[in-house]
């Protein structure tokens, strides 16, 4: 197979409506934020690193990579600072988990690809929130070390579970109902 018929094939009209489908479904999820850790209510949740992490492990480390970048964009435009730690928060997560499970499929491989994610997640959280909050909201860097331990960490951990939980639920599901789709359009295609 050449390397413009495997491009073709990658990139089929069916395979960038998936694309399109889970990048509105992120960012419709990107702006429904919820104040999960009562200790910092500023601090909101959104779903939306789900479904980037569902169309990762689903098509690999590109859809992530895509997935991620173009749904963190209205944010980066209304909110640069904020939409670039969300951003580069949510590759952290996806990219590497959606690589490692493409290398080992199975359970035990989804379950250490998405730990491996988590901990980059949360790994870089803490890093731009200690290069950018300073400079975003004009905080004092002692200051934000100091919500570290009390406020950033346990928030990050709580929002990682949430993503890593509904992930593992939604997976089986969700890929089994993208499979059977996929068949049937090939199916519809042979016909």
């Amino acid at each position: 197979m050449s390397n413009s018929t495997s491009t073709s094939t990658y990139w089929s009209s069916q395979r960038i409506a998936i694309y399109a489908l889970f990048t509105t479904l992120a960012i419709v999820l990107s702006f429904v934020q919820i104040p999960i850790f009562p200790a910092a209510p500023f601090l909101k949740y959104d779903p939306s690193g789900i479904v980037v992490l569902l169309s990762g492990f689903a098509y690999g480390p590109l859809a992530a990579i895509i997935i991620s970048v173009l749904s963190s964009l209205p944010h980066v435009f209304t909110d640069p600072f904020g939409g670039l730690i969300m951003m580069l928060c949510i590759l952290a997560f996806s990219v590497p988990s959606a690589w490692l499970y493409s290398k080992k499929r199975t359970r035990m491989g989804a379950f250490l690809s998405i730990m491996v994610g988590a901990a980059l997640f949360i790994l870089m959280a803490i890093v731009l929130n200690l290069l950018i909050t300073p400079f975003y909201t004009a905080t004092p860097l002692d200051a934000v070390i100091a919500m570290i331990l009390p406020i950033l960490l346990p928030f990050n951990v709580l929002k990682a579970v949430i993503h890593v939980v509904v992930t593992v639920l939604c997976y089986k599901p969700i890929t089994g109902l993208l499979k059977s789709f996929s068949a049937s359009q090939a199916a519809s295609r042979r016909v």
